[in-house]
């Protein structure tokens, strides 16, 4: 009974307002509980940057990313979406130094996304990128759309 008061306590004051509110700062997203890192990611973000590849860094133009309980919809430029679904495993990630919940792709036995921190409306995603595949985004920063 006082783990679930302490860990709801917790949730308020990690998570007030982080659904929508641009002023949450969590700089360990990562390290939170799930509940927390769940509800700190649920909803639609602009996909600004990604980071990693042959490319280095691109700023994204009119991309969006919808984020629900067990799937994503990315929503491109040209109108085309993509739909990714997912389960919530606790994972060891970015080359074997955090473990954190993470997007789990059941079919394809990998990591989607798991998130480092959130500051001012900004999400900051990372993914596990197979082995010898020098192309795979390493990260992206998405802006909270209201």
């Amino acid at each position: 009974m006082k783990q679930r008061f302490f860990l709801s306590v917790l949730l308020s004051l990690l998570c007030f307002g982080c659904g929508e509110d641009e002023g949450v700062t969590i700089e360990d997203l990562y390290a939170q509980p799930l509940e927390v890192i769940q509800e700190c990611v649920k909803g639609k973000w602009k996909i600004y940057v990604v980071y990693g590849g042959i490319a280095g860094e691109n700023y994204i133009e009119n991309t969006f990313v919808d984020i629900y309980d067990d799937h994503y919809t990315i929503t491109n430029h040209d109108g085309m979406q993509l739909t990714r679904y997912f389960t919530w495993e606790r994972r060891t990630v970015h080359y074997g130094q955090l473990e954190t919940w993470v997007m789990w792709d059941t079919q394809n036995n990998q990591t989607l996304w798991y998130f480092a921190s959130i500051e001012n409306g900004i999400l900051s995603v990372g993914s596990d990128p197979p082995p010898n595949i020098s192309d795979y985004p390493s990260g992206w920063d998405f802006i909270r759309v209201k």
